[in-house]
């Protein structure tokens, strides 16, 4: 269509020449507008995502004892994170460094880590109420900032999402600026540093067998 309208201009002159710019604006704006209206879309899926899941979650917890918590966490939780890339994450330039086998190892010994992690801190929030802020995106990524409001106040909380194949999955959770892979990233840096890959992971291996 534009081809065919600037070959029309150069025969029938500059009015011609106008009206193809015209059309290239309109043409513009409507593409404009349809990926706004594509970013408020994801947005706004994000925070009805994050109120679901968040809600439910804790709703779950609320009922349940204890000893369901571990169930909870990986029926309820666990599909929605995008290990692999949280993996890639924490790792940081090690990740590269590891072997096929290394890496398979440590995705699952980083799994049952946060596993004893999370356990340990939902009885601090699991009588909270949701209330979602707002949700900015970056490409594919978003972030969902809300507040977890108890009994002895309120605490700052963004969920952080990457949106792929019409699906949200969880890359991050930050606590009071807090982010949980920041401070694994940091620990993991030192350790890999200082023992090396394989000593690293005997070492992770030992702090998992001995919570439980």
């Amino acid at each position: 269509m534009k081809k065919t309208l600037i070959a029309l201009s150069i025969f029938l002159g500059f009015y011609s020449l106008s009206y193809a710019q015209a059309v290239d604006k309109v043409d513009t704006n409507k593409e404009l507008s349809n990926q706004q209206n594509n970013t408020q879309s994801i947005e706004q899926k994000s925070q009805d995502f994050a109120q679901l899941k968040v809600s439910d979650i804790l709703k779950k917890f609320q009922k349940e004892p204890k000893a369901k918590y571990t169930e909870i966490i990986q029926n309820d939780i666990y599909p929605h994170v995008e290990w692999r890339l949280v993996g890639n994450r924490v790792l940081g330039k090690y990740n590269r460094q590891m072997s096929t086998e290394q890496r398979q190892k440590f995705d699952t010994m980083f799994q049952k880590l946060l596993l004893s992690a999370y356990v340990s801190i939902v009885d601090t929030y699991k009588d909270s109420s949701v209330k979602i802020l707002k949700a900015t995106s970056n490409n594919e990524l978003v972030t969902v900032k809300m507040k977890l409001i108890g009994n002895n106040g309120s605490v700052a909380m963004d969920l952080v999402l990457i949106y792929k194949d019409n699906a949200f999955k969880i890359l991050d959770v930050v606590v009071d600026s807090i982010s949980f892979m920041e401070v694994y990233r940091t620990g993991f840096a030192q350790e890999l540093q200082h023992k090396g890959i394989e000593e690293f992971l005997k070492s992770l291996e030992e702090k998992i067998n001995s919570k439980k």
